[in-house]
């Protein structure tokens, strides 16, 4: 599999140094390019996001505002991937979402075929420091326009390339902060922010899902409500997540200190830390537990606060606007922050077991300015 893999990155390199050299690409500002979409009310904008993972796309989501309001008339379009997709699909502002699925090969063709029908202005990479070479490839392949992307701060030849073949390059001003990164795009083409805050809209059929949910729950504190999303994918980013034992002793403390306390799970197969968390609990504590990401989306809704490891569900609260208070272990808070209501405590250098269950506990009840009842 390594193997493979290596080979198709180099195959990919290789493609990229052959169209730099044998398509003619001219440059434009982004400036330039700016004021020609605001004078073209109708164009068609795809944006680019085939490698993102839900979080990097919800970051996004203000960029996609900002675009919006000052091109109002434009269609905003998005390619993504399975992963992305259903959070795409729940933003307001873009008006179709194309899924790319780079093992369907034989889909390929029939996919560039109908994107190049869009007759797209732009096409944006959603990529910051290092480019994608085959989001540069597929967006060339759609004969858009114009395409356009951050000048890679990589080094290698295929970077040089990829940003060859784009039109419209974007000096990487060095932000820090993932939204910041995402913004500065707007900027580039004379667009202003209109708030760091990522978005989601969840539908109509998930808010009433949820809300039959919470009315079959036997909370019997009037509290606020805390949400605890204790993590999967425990093999995938072991080096993100909370230990199982941390998270009981924590709903404990908070359930006996008046707290309205429901467990936040992913679905089987991802289930076990759940199974380990309930083995651990002496009390029936309310799980939540759902595939579909809108109506996971309408439940973090509902909370006062969401409790959470670094990673894609903490951007999802913050897209529905629910305060968080982010546990990090081994990535820098500052990255991900948000412009909303939110907290952190910051473990890196250490044993995530050493971020002890009071110390978090004394955070919520520090953040949420209340009380625990003895």
């Amino acid at each position: 599999m390594q193997i493979f893999r290596g080979f198709e990155h180099w195959g990919r390199e290789r493609v990229l140094g052959v169209l730099s050299r044998a398509m003619p690409t001219p440059e434009i500002t982004a400036r330039q390019a700016g004021e020609s979409l605001r004078q073209n009310p109708a164009s068609r904008i795809l944006l680019i996001g085939i490698y993102q993972h839900m979080g990097q796309f919800l970051c996004a989501t203000p960029l996609i505002r900002a675009l919006k309001a000052a091109w109002p008339g434009a269609s905003l379009q998005f390619l993504g991937n399975p992963a992305n997709a259903a959070a795409a699909r729940a933003n307001p502002h873009l008006s179709k979402v194309w899924v790319w699925d780079k093992s369907a090969f034989w889909e390929w063709a029939r996919q560039i075929q109908a994107l190049r029908k869009e007759r797209f202005e732009l096409a944006l990479l959603l990529t910051t420091e290092r480019p994608s070479a085959t989001g540069v490839l597929l967006a060339r392949a759609t004969k858009a326009r114009w395409l356009a992307g951050y000048v890679p701060s990589v080094p290698g030849a295929w970077a040089t390339d990829a940003s060859a073949l784009c039109h419209v390059r974007i000096p990487f001003g060095g932000e820090k902060n993932e939204v910041q990164k995402y913004i500065a795009l707007a900027g580039a083409f004379g667009v202003s922010s209109k708030g760091l805050q990522p978005e989601l809209v969840p539908s109509a059929t998930d808010e009433a899902a949820v809300e039959s949910f919470f009315s079959s729950k036997n909370l019997l504190s009037k509290g606020p409500r805390i949400g605890l999303f204790i993590g999967g994918k425990a093999a995938e980013r072991p080096d993100r997540l909370w230990p199982v034992s941390h998270f009981a002793r924590l709903a404990d403390i908070l359930k006996d200190g008046g707290f309205q306390v429901v467990v936040v799970s992913p679905p089987p197969p991802e289930h076990l830390r759940l199974e380990e968390l309930r083995r651990q609990l002496a009390w029936s504590c309310p799980v939540f537990q759902e595939a579909s990401l809108g109506r996971v989306a309408a439940f973090l809704r509902r909370l006062d606060l969401l409790v959470c490891p670094d990673g894609g569900i903490l951007h999802l609260a913050a897209a529905v606007g629910t305060p968080t208070l982010g546990l990090f272990f081994s990535t820098d808070p500052e990255v991900w922050r948000h412009d909303l209501p939110q907290t952190v405590l910051d473990g890196r250098g250490k044993p995530s077991s050493e971020m002890r269950p009071e110390t978090v506990a004394d955070e919520v009840v520090r953040f949420l300015k209340v009380g625990i009842h003895q």
